[in-house]
C-alpha cells in the first residue's frame, strides 16, 4: 500500500464516521450537547475535503534522467527546481501523522 492510497482510505474512513456521527451518532452525546468540537461532523468533513485537496497538489511526477532511470517528485514541491525532495513529499508525510497508530502506517512514511 502506498502512502497516498494509505492516506485516500483513512480519509475515507473519517468521512464515513463523521457522516454516521451526523445522521445517527451516539444519541446520548447528541441529547447532551457534549459532543467535542473536533468531532463535529461538519468540521471533520471539511477537514477530509481539505486533506483530498492538498493530497491532489502534491501528487508524484517522473521525469527520465536516460533511459532506464526515472526520478520523481511532488509536483508541487520540486515545481521549477531539481527533483532533490523524492517522494513522498513532506507534506503527504505530515497529513499522515494522525494515523502513526493505524495498523498499515509505515515508519518511513514520518517526516
Amino acid at each position: 500500500m502506498t502512502l497516498t492510497e494509505f492516506l485516500t482510505a483513512r480519509i475515507a474512513e473519517d468521512r464515513d464516521t463523521a457522516l454516521a456521527w451526523g445522521s445517527s451518532g451516539p444519541s446520548r452525546h447528541l441529547r447532551e450537547g457534549t459532543r467535542p468540537p473536533y468531532l463535529d461532523p461538519t468540521r471533520v468533513l471539511a477537514e477530509c475535503e481539505k486533506n483530498r485537496r492538498i493530497m491532489a497538489l502534491h501528487r508524484l511526477w517522473r521525469v527520465p534522467e536516460s533511459n532506464d532511470d526515472w526520478l520523481g517528485g511532488c509536483m508541487t514541491c520540486t515545481y521549477g527546481g531539481p527533483v532533490a525532495q523524492g517522494w513522498p513529499c513532506d507534506t503527504l508525510r505530515a497529513l499522515v501523522l494522525p494515523y502513526v497508530d493505524h495498523p498499515d502506517y509505515r515508519q518511513e512514511w514520518r517526516p
